[in-house]
């Protein structure tokens, strides 16, 4: 829902002024595929439900956790992926948590950047990860794999992880592994000529 073409307004305007935007759960979702439309309707319908008839419904956002290079996917759980094991556990709690009302999280891996990141991102996400990621940058460095130079977003799961008490543990290290272990969750890196 957030993908390059039909970035929310807020996120728009933050990538036309040279920034990476920041998504939250405050950013709206500006949908332009009939998939994501009907997902963002679905949502609405269910908000309806649950304020009509005062029933919890807790929405789950989840960002991408689908087989993808590794140098790729690797970076994306620092700013916009997540992993499968961390969406059921999110799933989880949430269901433990049996929160009153209507309630949307967005489910992605921990970020380790802020706010004031955005503007490095997206002008020299190399620097900002050797900055807010060392190791993942030095992983890089050891591997022969270029950082990228920018970055368009970064999911904030942190409303998620503060009112689900939910923490995603399957990070860039996990991405790695799967990696040296060939596991089909993660696409070999494809060679630079």
């Amino acid at each position: 829902m957030y993908s390059q073409a039909p970035l929310p307004f807020m996120v728009l305007h933050q990538h036309q002024r040279g920034t990476a935007g920041w998504v939250d759960e405050t950013v709206t979702p500006s949908p332009k595929t009939i998939y994501h439309k009907s997902k963002i309707q679905a949502e609405q319908i269910l908000k309806n439900i649950s304020n009509l008839f005062n029933l919890p419904v807790t929405v789950l956002q989840m960002s991408r956790c689908f087989p993808e290079p590794a140098p790729l996917m690797a970076v994306y759980r620092l700013t916009r992926g997540i992993d499968a094991r961390d969406v059921a556990s999110a799933h989880a709690c949430a269901v433990d948590k049996r929160l009153s009302g209507f309630r949307r999280y967005i489910i992605s891996g921990q970020t380790p950047f802020n706010k004031t990141s955005c503007e490095q991102l997206y002008h020299s996400a190399d620097d900002a990860i050797r900055e807010y990621a060392p190791s993942l940058a030095s992983d890089f460095a050891n591997r022969g794999w270029r950082l990228p130079q920018t970055l368009d977003r970064v999911y904030d799961s942190t409303l998620a992880q503060q009112e689900l008490g939910w923490l995603p543990k399957y990070d860039y290290e996990s991405v790695l592994s799967m990696l040296d272990n060939e596991i089909a969750e993660v696409l070999p890196a494809t060679r630079h000529r």
